[in-house]
């Protein structure tokens, strides 16, 4: 593990630039600047809120280094995450967004055999909430998973879900006594705390082995 991280102090305004990394999780890239003043006469140091403030951050992260954690429950995740966050504004109103893809990551929980491959996501965050654009993954024997949706606080300061989850065919239990495929169409909408879940669960194949 280690950093590497250049400041310059210069004209009321610090700059950085560096880089965070660790072997067995990734890398991540960092620049930005912030006020800082240095009153000449009283030596006090002040940070500005209005004035201006900005930072870019990019990396890739190994999804494996979260395994040590998961194991104790069964599960195991495999792949990369490549994130791009901006932010920028002022410290009294900094405004950000940021972005996270996966590319054909796979979890795997050992407990149920269930194995879910080939997942590309494309995560999207600003001030406001979470979008999902985009998530697709596939399942043993052509089955299919699509999630979509929003996570955001609305203008009362409430937080608003609205996610669908659909599954084609995917087999979610692979056990020597039991597999099982299932397809669905789920939605969870609502605001935190009185949120409604509905939808249909299909079990489309079932076999039990004795």
């Amino acid at each position: 593990a280690g950093a590497d991280i250049n400041a310059n102090w210069k004209l009321g305004k610090v700059q950085l630039d560096g880089s965070l990394f660790q072997p067995k999780v990734g890398k991540i890239n960092l620049i930005g600047s912030a006020p800082l003043e240095l009153d000449p006469i009283t030596y006090k140091i002040d940070v500005p809120k209005t004035k201006p403030v900005s930072g870019n951050i990019e990396g890739t992260l190994d999804l494996s280094f979260a395994n040590e954690i998961l194991s104790a429950s069964g599960n195991r995740v495999q792949g990369k995450a490549k994130i791009k966050a901006r932010a920028n504004g002022s410290i009294n109103k900094i405004n950000f967004t940021s972005d996270v893809w996966l590319k054909k990551a796979k979890f795997e929980n050992t407990q149920f055999g269930t194995l879910i491959s080939d997942i590309n996501m494309l995560l999207n965050a600003d001030n406001n909430g979470l979008q999902i654009n985009r998530f697709t993954a596939k399942t043993p024997n052509n089955g299919a998973i699509k999630i979509s949706g929003s996570v955001n606080r609305e203008s009362d300061g409430k937080i608003f879900t609205d996610i669908s989850i659909n599954a084609k065919q995917a087999q979610m239990v692979a056990l020597d006594y039991l597999t099982a495929q299932i397809s669905s169409k789920i939605k969870a909408k609502g605001a935190l705390g009185d949120m409604k879940l509905g939808g249909v669960i299909q079990i489309d194949r079932a076999e039990f082995r004795i």
